[in-house]
């Protein structure tokens, strides 16, 4: 019964632990706030696009600061997210109605695994906005986001739309960013690290039983 006992806590102890390591948590690596100048209502017209590159690994959400000119819009909106090769990542369509005057909107999606490094484009447009029935992006007067450009229409003018990038990660994700610059063999680094844990457990149940025995010899 006691050999059982020390068992389960060993199990509970792996259970959290591996919780621990592998729970995630986010995290802004961007952020762009000022919002000093909008760039215009996103009418059906109008195509407004930010490039930015990733900070990180695990890139899982976008944010935007919307302006709605304090009133309700009846139009929808597409905001689409396209990597370095051109290739569609994201594609969400909202109503306008459901945006709040000058507050950020969270567009989250499946974390992006290898994204650290990578140049992606905000693309943020409306097939049926007209004027005085749609909404605008707030923006910097300068360019206050030096690794990315904004571009309405195509064309690049000054400023960054206030916007911020999340990160989904783990301390599992940091352990392994970690590895990723020790000068050692992957394989041969994770042999040790299992080894490690192994021994680890080996020596906690030994403790453990040592010190059930101690206890039991006293009775």
């Amino acid at each position: 019964m006691k050999r059982k006992s020390i068992l389960l806590l060993i199990v509970i102890f792996i259970l959290l632990f591996s919780s621990y390591l592998f729970n995630r948590h986010n995290k802004y690596e961007i952020v762009q706030t000022l919002a000093e100048v909008t760039v215009g209502e996103v009418t059906r017209d109008v195509s407004i696009e930010q490039t930015f590159i990733a900070d990180k690994n695990n890139l899982s959400a976008i944010e935007i600061l919307f302006g709605t000119y304090n009133r309700i819009n009846n139009s929808n909106l597409v905001i689409q997210l396209i990597d370095d090769k051109g290739d569609l990542l994201v594609n969400k369509e909202i109503q306008t109605s459901s945006l709040k005057d000058n507050q950020f909107k969270e567009f989250p999606f499946p974390r992006i695994g290898k994204s650290k490094g990578r140049e992606y484009s905000i693309l943020i447009g409306s097939e049926n906005g007209f004027e005085n029935n749609a909404i605008t992006v707030w923006a910097s007067l300068s360019d206050s986001y030096s690794g990315g450009e904004l571009l309405v229409n195509g064309e690049i003018v000054e400023g960054d739309i206030a916007f911020k990038t999340t990160y989904s990660s783990s301390e599992f994700d940091t352990l392994k960013e970690m590895a990723d610059k020790v000068p050692i063999n992957k394989d041969t680094l994770i042999f040790i690290l299992v080894g490690v844990i192994i021994c680890s457990i080996m020596l906690m149940y030994k403790s453990m039983d040592s010190i059930s025995n101690m206890k039991g010899n006293k009775y």
